[in-house]
This record gives C-alpha cells, sequence and structure tokens, in this order.
C-alpha cells in the first residue's frame, strides 16, 4: 500500500514539471525539518533501522530532498525506484556503503551548475520486518552561515525549499531539535511555526537527550510544549547515537532502551513514557500519517474528478474530431511519419536528381564564370587564339581552386534542400504548425552532422572531382548539334540576363520616366535627371565605341549636352555614366553574337565561321560546352555518391537526432495546447486510478 502511495507522490512529482497548468492534489507526506547537525537524518536512519545516508562530520550532506518510502518486508533491502531490481541489503555494510556512495552521487547530480543545494527529489524504498509503513521526505538542515565552498544565497535557497514542503496543507512537519542545545539558538521552530500555527500536523523530536538531561526542568518544559514557541500534536525524546561513531542502528536503539530504562528522570515521573524512544515515535508518525491520508483521499479524489470533467469539456470543446495524444504518443508518431518520409529521400529519382544538379550546379557557378572567366577572357582578348589562350588560363585556374569545392557546395546543398521538402512536413499545415521547434531542432541538427561529415570527406572527394573536370574541360571534340546549340542558348539566356540587370541599374540611377512619375506622384531628383540627360547623349555613340571614351569623345558629350539640355557637366560625371552604360551595349552585342552562332555549328566544325560573322569565330559557344559539359560529368558522378552514401548518412543522423532527445528536451520541443491537454488528461487520470484503489485498499484495512 505504502508503495503504492509512492508512486502517486512520484507521480504527482512528474505532473508538476510537465503539467504546470494542473492543479495537483495535496498528499501527506512526512516533512523531516531541522537545523543542521541537529540530528534529523540520524532519526532518519532509526526509522529505517539502517545508516543509509552519507555522513559529513558536521559538513552539509543533505544537498537535495530524499524521499524515503518506508515498507514492512520479510528482508532488510533498500533501493531506487528507477532501478528496481538492484537491492541493497541493509544488514551488509560493504552494501551499505555503495547505498551511501549512491545517494550521494546523486545528490550531486541534481546540484548541476555550480549548485550547493537542489530542489530534486532523490527516491529511494526501503522495507524490513516490523518497519511501520510512511513516506519521508529528508530536507537539507538550515544554516545561519554561507562558509567556504558554500554557494552565496544557499541559506535562503534551504529555507526557501522547506517552506515550500512545509506549507502543503496535508503536509506532516518533523520538527527535529537539537536537545543540547539552547532553545533560544534554534531557528527551525520558528518557521515550523509560521507554517503549522496550530500545531495540527505537527511532531517535535528532541536528539541527544543523553546530553540534555543534566537540566531536568528544561527537558520537561521541552516535552510539555512550553518551551519553543510552537504547538504540535507530540513531543518526543530519542537518543540516535551513542560514543561509538560507527555504530549500528541495532547498537544505537539498544542503547537508546538502557538510557530511558535506566533514567531517574522516567522512574520519578519527569519523563513520560509513551513520549520516549524511537518506537514511540515511529507509531505516532505512522499512525499520524495514514489518519490524515484516509480523511484526505476522499476530498482529493472529488477534486480529481471536477478537473477532469473540466478538461475533457475543453478536449470536446476544441479538439473534438482529433485523437488524444499525450507527448510521448505525439512524439512517436512524429518519428513515425520522418522515417516513412525517409523512404522518399532513398527512392528519388536519379535522372532528375541529375539534371537538379547539373541545375544547382550552373546556378552556383554560373555568375563566376560569366565574369571571371568567359567576359575577362573576352574583353581582353583580340583575336580567337588570344581568347582560347586566356579562356583556357583561366578556367584552367577555376577548375583547380574554386569548382570542385563549389560543385560539392552545390550538391550538399540540394541534397539538404530535398531531404527538408520530402522528410519534414509542410508547417504551414496547422496539423504540423504546433511542432514547429521540433522540426527546426532537427532540421539544424540533422544539416550540422552531415555537414561535419561532409567536411570530413571533402578534400578527397574534391581531388576526385578535379581529375574528372579537368579532363573534361580539356575535351574540344564536339559532334552534336543539340549540345551546341543548347551551350549557345546558355550563353545567350545568361548574357541577356545579365544585360536586363544592368539595364535595371541605369533605369534606377536615371529615375522614374514620365508615366511612371505622373502614376506614383513622383519626380526625378536633380541628380537623377542630370543622369538620364547625360545618358541620352552617350546612347548615341556608335556601337564600337570603346570602354574608355577619348578626350574628343568626353570633349563633344559635355558640347552635346550643354546645348541640348543646358546642363553642365563634367568629364567625372560622363566617365560615370558611360561606365554604367558601356556593358549593356557590349555584352548585348555579345547575346546577338552567340544567338548568330547557335545556327553555326558545321560551319564551326569546318573552321568556315568568319571573324565578320563572328569576332571570336564562336569560340565562346565552345567555351560553354566545355563548361557546361564538365557540369554534366561533375552532376552523374556527384549523383551517384550522394544518393548513395549520402542519403543513408542522412538517415543515421536522422534517428541520432530522434534517439538523442532527453524528455526534457521533447518536453520543450513539443508545446500547443492540444498536447498539454492530452498530458494533463493524462496525468489526472492516472493518478486518479492509483488514488481510488489506494482508497480501497485503505478502506479494507482500516474501515469505511
Amino acid at each position: 500500500m505504502v508503495e503504492q502511495y509512492s508512486q502517486v507522490l512520484d507521480e504527482l512529482e512528474h505532473a508538476r514539471l510537465v503539467c504546470p497548468n494542473v492543479d495537483p492534489p495535496d498528499l501527506p507526506r512526512v516533512i523531516v525539518v531541522g537545523d543542521q547537525s541537529s540530528g534529523k537524518t540520524s532519526v532518519l536512519e532509526a526509522v529505517a533501522r539502517a545508516r543509509i545516508f552519507p555522513r559529513g562530520g558536521g559538513q552539509m550532506m543533505t544537498r537535495s530532498p530524499v524521499k524515503v518510502t518506508i515498507a514492512d518486508g520479510p528482508r532488510h533491502i533498500a533501493s531506487f525506484p528507477d532501478q528496481p531490481d538492484k537491492y541493497y541489503r541493509l544488514d551488509d555494510e560493504e552494501h551499505l556503503k555503495q547505498l551511501r556512495s549512491q545517494i550521494e552521487h546523486r545528490m550531486a547530480r541534481a546540484c548541476h551548475g555550480g549548485l550547493t543545494i537542489s530542489s530534486e527529489v532523490v527516491p529511494i524504498n526501503v522495507e524490513g520486518p516490523g518497519l511501520r509503513r510512511m513516506v519521508l521526505v529528508d530536507l537539507p538542515g538550515l544554516i545561519c552561515t554561507e562558509t567556504a565552498g558554500i554557494r552565496p544565497g544557499t541559506a535562503a535557497e534551504i529555507l526557501n525549499l522547506a517552506r515550500e514542503q512545509m506549507d502543503f496543507p496535508n503536509a506532516i512537519i518533523l520538527c527535529v531539535q537539537d536537545g543540547s542545545v539552547d532553545a533560544e539558538r534554534s531557528q527551525v521552530t520558528n518557521y515550523v511555526r509560521e507554517a503549522d500555527p496550530t500545531g495540527e500536523r505537527t511532531l517535535l523530536v528532541l536528539t541527544k537527550v543523553d546530553k540534555a538531561v543534566a537540566d531536568p526542568v528544561r527537558l520537561k518544559q521541552i516535552l510539555d510544549g512550553k518551551l519553543f514557541p510552537l504547538r504540535a500534536l507530540g513531543y518526543f525524546a530519542v537518543v540516535t547515537g551513542n560514543e561509538n561513531k560507527d555504530a549500528s542502528i541495532a547498537e544505537i536503539r539498544k542503547s537508546e532502551n538502557q538510557f530511558f530504562q535506566q533514567s531517574p528522570l522516567l522512574k520519578s515521573g519527569i519523563l513520560q513514557p509513551d513520549q520516549l524512544g524511537t518506537n514511540n515515535l515511529c507509531d505516532a508518525v505512522s499512525k499520524l500519517f495514514w489518519r490524515i491520508v484516509k480523511n484526505s483521499l476522499s476530498g482529493e479524489l472529488q477534486k480529481l474528478k471536477e478537473q477532469l470533467f473540466i478538461l475533457e469539456s475543453e478536449w470536446k470543446a476544441q479538439y473534438r474530431h482529433r485523437r488524444e495524444l499525450d507527448r510521448d504518443q505525439t512524439f512517436g508518431r512524429v518519428k513515425e511519419q520522418l522515417f516513412d518520409r525517409m523512404v522518399l529521400m532513398k527512392n528519388l529519382d536519379p535522372g532528375q536528381f541529375e539534371n537538379d544538379l547539373k541545375a544547382k550546379l550552373w546556378e552556383t557557378i554560373e555568375s563566376h564564370f560569366l565574369h571571371e572567366v568567359y567576359l575577362a577572357a573576352e574583353d581582353s582578348a583580340k583575336s580567337k587564339e588570344e581568347f582560347k589562350a586566356i579562356s583556357d588560363l583561366r578556367l584552367r585556374k577555376f577548375s583547380n581552386q574554386e569548382l570542385p569545392n563549389q560543385s560539392l557546395e552545390a550538391v550538399r546543398a540540394l541534397l539538404i534542400a530535398r531531404f527538408a521538402e520530402l522528410v519534414l512536413p509542410e508547417l504551414s499545415n496547422e496539423a504540423n504548425a504546433e511542432h514547429t521547434t521540433l522540426y527546426q531542432k532537427i532540421s539544424n541538427d540533422v544539416q550540422r552532422e552531415f555537414d561535419g561529415y561532409f567536411k570530413s570527406n571533402k578534400t578527397a572527394r574534391a581531388s576526385e572531382l578535379r581529375v574528372i573536370q579537368q579532363s573534361t574541360i580539356e575535351n574540344r571534340f564536339i559532334n552534336s548539334k543539340i549540345e551546341w546549340q543548347s551551350a549557345a542558348d546558355r550563353l545567350k539566356r545568361t548574357l541577356h540576363n545579365d544585360v536586363e540587370k544592368r539595364w535595371a541599374h541605369v533605369w534606377d540611377a536615371a529615375g522614374p520616366v514620365w508615366y511612371q512619375q505622373y502614376w506614383n506622384w513622383t519626380a526625378r531628383t536633380k541628380d537623377q535627371h542630370k543622369w538620364d540627360r547625360i545618358k541620352r547623349v552617350l546612347q548615341i555613340l556608335p556601337m564600337d565605341t570603346q570602354s574608355k571614351l577619348t578626350k574628343d569623345q568626353l570633349a563633344k558629350a559635355r558640347f552635346d549636352i550643354q546645348k541640348f539640355f543646358s546642363i553642365e557637366a563634367t568629364e567625372a560625371d560622363i566617365d560615370d555614366v558611360w561606365r554604367d552604360l558601356y556593358p549593356t551595349r557590349w555584352i548585348a552585342a555579345l547575346e546577338k553574337n552567340a544567338a548568330h552562332c547557335r545556327g553555326s555549328f558545321q560551319k564551326y566544325k569546318d573552321g568556315k565561321v568568319s571573324c565578320e560573322s563572328s569576332r571570336l569565330q564562336c569560340e565562346d559557344v565552345m567555351l560553354w560546352w566545355r563548361m557546361d559539359r564538365a557540369l554534366e560529368m561533375s552532376a552523374a558522378n556527384l549523383r551517384q555518391f550522394m544518393l548513395t552514401e549520402g542519403v543513408d548518412t542522412l538517415a543515421n543522423e536522422l534517428q541520432n537526432s530522434l534517439d538523442n532527445l532527453s524528455e526534457n528536451d521533447i518536453v520543450e520541443l513539443i508545446k500547443g495546447r492540444q498536447v498539454e491537454l492530452a498530458e494533463e488528461l493524462k496525468y489526472i487520470r492516472k493518478i486518479h486510478g492509483l488514488l481510488h484503489e489506494l482508497n480501497r485498499m485503505l478502506n479494507q484495512v482500516y474501515g469505511q
């Protein structure tokens, strides 16, 4: 029965973490409080009849609450709820050392981040013959001074923790007071009085009575409730130690019995027999504990029913047509969906992926290839031979350094994009929108790990790719008219797009034209007006005008601008406009030449393209065809690699990302009212079921 009750308390602690909106029932538990070194841990060990706690010779050893569930059983053993199959025999000193070490380790683990104490509860189960059934929570002892090694603010944290536990309406406060210390030095009694001013749920335990007998009047005042400023249901005196610090609990209990039996204070009637000894204390605590449990259960069950009705009504109103999935079920469903969708990645169409990859490769390198290889060579070359030499030199440099790395980056980006598109669901969908944070974390984790894998293999892969690209670029043998036309079309399309971008810049610099001014109710600035007038004059220059205007051309332009528009323009003003205007004329001419070369495949093969029809005799189309072939071969090579090893790596990283999510991560990532409501319903039903069964068992044992 007590084990089930302890399970309910564990569920309540968990519910407070995952369901902050739920009002959990206030169930009784025995809170053991006292000043540091008052002997409260020794009292708890006397109740459990085993020295289970770490000892520190006056140092702070209880660093987090320890919930001890005590039950009657045939063997004297202890265990942790998360390791129910591992038992520690409490009559074996070696097992006791292991148990104390494990408790100390768990308390230290709870105090992460440099904390001295923690509010995280360390649960432990103890059973043995003749033990009274109850649940006790041992708290860190109250301190006045924060000595070296104790984090500043620890004293206040301990006090707040004690107050939080004592303020539970049904908590039984076991107030432990050191009998060898003056009452005026006690801190704990004042705080207990604040938490329970009527004393209806407080028991005072006076320890080290063997050292307090020198003042029998004071001792009697304490046990009569007349000395300390608090009220209590009972006052008890115990002896939980002797001169031998390594004495067993059996030896201590024997010493306690002998002390009280031989005490003249008992014989003289100053001390009452029912107030003395650990046995009387255990009986009183156990009876009070189960009486409060039984009296409070019916009310707490009714509160849970009311909460359950409210939550179920909310679900019917908001989510009537949806399955009631709690956070774990939702996470499981998300995992299955992701793994199912990962199958789509493994079944990508190879041909389509290769085409997409080639397009991605062109998208990645097009700007650099256009400006740093093609246009740079075209601008510098005065003949076909010079163009071939310069373009080959620049292309060789590009393929040796940047092209392999940019190709690998393009395929990495494409595979990640396909993963996001096919595996991660559409977040605009209402059902998926609540899990945006989860999907984003998974995406980031997978991408980070995939990038790491990709980076570790990048050097070797780039070297292999460089060989393929350079050998392909060296090949000038073209035997397909379709490939020639495709290369010419790409050249023409790229030049056309570049010209449009440059003209857009020109029009921005010239400002809005007349109808735009009328429609948008705007006007050109003075600089835009001047820029536009200079442009009008320069536009009529012959098409063979060079990129750098001569002195005569500048002088005539200044004269025409003054003559036609009455604007004074400097040579610098004219150079600035021409610097933007010239490329539009030059690249437009190249576009026209590409269109002409498109139909000149056979002439090029026969060497009959004239300089008059094409200055470079269509060698620019050959350059673009070579680049296109290099990217085509790169796409074929990378496609084979990425659709096998790359996709498998993504699948493994997805599995690892999901498996590595802790319970706290899942709580943080899966949010939204729907899942929170499902969690609340699950825990309320579970706690209600456990309490209902416990109530039935109590009625069988104690009657209605």
